[in-house]
């Protein structure tokens, strides 16, 4: 979720001014993030799991962990490179609007990489945890399950946005 409001703001897909910055609304992201995740995980592991009973039995636990050991370096993320994007940058990196200072905006395109690096080592470990858990190495199986895991964050992703919009909806 960092990651997507960094990114989003410097592909112009989502537009916040400073003065639309909300500690509120950042603290929600990071904890809609996670919750996103988590029910997508459940998903993907039952799916999964099913999936792969028809080659050897996989149980959507051994999956769930699969997920989980995966998703460590996002907890790198969150603990050491949310506060140094903070005390760098300030919540201007999670905005659209310019970074003046040239060591903010040095440190911005550091943290982006970082990010982008430590997803890779996600996906890496996800893949290395599918293959341990099935024991196969069988490359298009793995390739169903890894795309399988992604349309199932898409799918929470949608669900959870149409929940938002309609509860925003509502309350005007």
């Amino acid at each position: 979720m960092l990651l997507w409001l960094k990114i989003g703001g410097l592909a112009g897909v989502r537009q916040v001014a400073p003065g639309q910055f909300s500690w509120a609304a950042f603290a929600a992201a990071i904890i809609a993030g996670a919750i996103v995740m988590i029910v997508a995980q459940l998903l993907w592991a039952s799916i999964a799991s099913w999936f792969l009973g028809a080659e050897q039995e996989v149980a959507a636990c051994d999956l769930r962990l699969v997920w989980g050991v995966a998703g460590f370096p996002q907890v790198v993320s969150l603990l050491l490179l949310l506060p140094l994007d903070l005390s760098i940058a300030g919540p201007a990196s999670y905005t659209t609007t310019r970074l003046g200072d040239s060591l903010a905006l040095t440190w911005a395109a550091v943290s982006i990489a970082l990010a982008v690096a430590l997803g890779a080592w996600s996906l890496f470990l996800f893949v290395s945890g599918l293959r341990a858990a099935t024991g196969s190495g069988h490359r298009p199986t793995l390739a169903a399950v890894t795309l399988g895991a992604i349309a199932c964050v898409a799918v929470v992703v949608a669900a959870f946005s149409a929940a938002l919009i309609a509860l925003a909806r509502v309350i005007e």
